[in-house]
């Protein structure tokens, strides 16, 4: 950069460029610029805010503010530099164009050549011409940087598309717009998906982990390259700028994933309610089978099944104690949803089959004897009627955990009819009894030894266990004598 000073022409730039540029006043604190020569390039110019000046820089300048490269965008205004310099916000209809420029030429690689690469093409921007430039390959890197500068807002084929995935599923996405390859940064992953990216290939994952929707999105500039861009001015100095782009340059890649849902198999008791553990239960999905046996709290559980998958599930092996009654259940999983399925178990029960019976005069048999003839009573076992018994138990009864009875309770009282059978049974849960003869028909005496009563687990497929029990009673007997005066008669 030429220092020479001329005042004249230092103010019909400042003029100018005054005018291009609408500088909103921003609240900062000022800064230092300064300069140094960093290459020995010449070039000489036309200068259009100085009506065609021919002009020649003597090198490459680099301008610092703060310490951090700047732009000049003055020219033929000379610069002094130093303390004092104070930033505002350009607001310029240019700003996007140029931030372009130096992201693609020089932030991106800064080095001293590019950053002269980069500084003519601003310059040229302004309406420069450019007559000739010592620096190598100059109209070559321009026309790549200004090719990268226009194809800047061009978005990959697939942006804003939506991509529906399967756990487990993949999909690869090929860009035939050819710029993914620009999109390096990765800023926002929320569907949690596992991304493989190559060249202009996006490789896209769901895994258990993924989130049911989300957004991918890349962007082209890292978060140090984006925010408001800086102009540094000083009066009687030429401005400088602090280039940023105003946004990461994104492309978006909306995402719904078919999450893997989950069965629970509850199992519980018909008539309580309460969990039934030790169920040995089938599950047919996908052209393969599994066992499950419920846990303590009935529960068994099938997890990271596929969206959609159908489950068909049976009972193999009723607990012990309850009855399998074939029952055979079919769902869909949903997606990121556990699915109930409650099956319930009936408790096997027991039925009492108790007849009373008792000795009664059935017949007369007549036996001869010294005397001439005898008479004698036969007695047979019969049917009693009217006879209670009160129906204890004998020990907790117990389905599982749940104490359906108490020891000792008296659970039914049942009376039996003309044909000696208790009526009005009721049916039992499985474990021990007593029968307890409360009342005897007149004549017989009152059996007061309980009748024992076990009803034991008759396997899976029986609902209903029996037992056939007789208790006899015994005629009351009566001791008679007979005493016989032999009749003697005086003649």
């Amino acid at each position: 950069m030429d220092k020479k000073n001329n005042q004249a022409v230092a103010l019909l730039s400042f003029l100018t460029m005054l005018a291009a540029f609408f500088v909103a006043p921003m609240t900062s604190e000022a800064a230092t610029v300064n300069y140094t020569k960093v290459a020995d390039y010449v070039s000489t110019w036309y200068i259009k805010a100085e009506n065609g000046l021919h002009w020649t820089d003597e090198g490459i300048y680099m301008i610092k503010a703060d310490e951090e490269p700047v732009f000049c965008i003055e020219h033929s205004v000379i610069i002094n530099g130093g303390s004092g310099f104070t930033p505002s916000e350009m607001t310029s209809a240019e700003k996007e164009r140029l931030s372009l420029i130096a992201y693609y030429g020089y932030q991106l690689n800064p080095t001293a050549e590019n950053y002269g690469v980069t500084q003519h093409i601003i310059w040229q921007e302004y309406g420069d011409t450019l007559i000739s430039t010592q620096i190598p390959n100059y109209e070559h890197q321009k026309a790549e940087i200004l090719s990268k500068v226009d194809r800047h807002s061009t978005k990959p084929s697939f942006q804003d598309q939506t991509i529906e995935l399967d756990v487990g599923e993949s999909v690869t996405l090929t860009d035939s717009a050819n710029v993914l390859d620009n999109y390096k940064h990765l800023l926002e992953n929320s569907a949690n998906l596992k991304v493989e990216k190559s060249g202009n290939q996006l490789k896209l994952t769901a895994t258990a982990d993924s989130k049911e929707t989300g957004k991918l999105k890349y962007g082209i500039a890292s978060a140090e390259k984006i925010g408001q861009i800086f102009v540094y001015y000083k009066p009687g100095e030429q401005k400088v700028v602090k280039f940023r782009l105003s946004n990461a340059g994104e492309m978006n890649v909306n995402v719904k994933v078919n999450l893997n849902g989950n069965v629970q198999i509850k199992k519980v008791a018909e008539d309580t309610g309460e969990a039934v553990p030790n169920t040995k239960m089938k599950v047919e999905y996908n052209g393969q089978t599994k066992e499950l046996t419920t846990d303590k709290n009935g529960l068994a559980n099938l997890n990271d099944l596929k969206a959609g998958t159908k489950v068909k599930i049976s009972e193999v092996q009723a607990s012990n104690g309850y009855v399998n009654r074939g029952e055979v259940k079919e769902v869909t999983v949903e997606p990121n949803k556990t699915l109930e399925v409650t099956i319930k178990n009936k408790a096997q029960q027991g039925l009492l089959k108790l007849k009373k019976t008792g000795q009664k005069a059935v017949s007369i048999k007549e036996q001869e004897s010294e005397y001439g003839p005898l008479y004698q009573m036969v007695f047979d076992y019969g049917p009693l009627a009217n006879v209670t018994f009160d129906i204890r138990v004998v020990e907790d009864i117990k389905v599982g955990d749940y104490v359906h009875v108490k020891a000792s309770s008296v659970i039914a009282t049942v009376k039996t009819n003309d044909k000696g059978g208790v009526i009005d049974m009721p049916r039992l849960y499985l474990g021990e009894y007593e029968a307890v003869e409360k009342t005897a028909p007149n004549g017989f005496i009152l059996n007061k030894t309980p009748i024992p009563i076990a009803f034991t687990y008759g396997g899976q497929e029986v609902e209903l266990v029996s037992q056939s029990v007789e208790a006899k009673n015994e005629f009351q007997k009566v001791n008679l004598e007979i005493f016989k005066n032999e009749e003697i008669i005086q003649e």
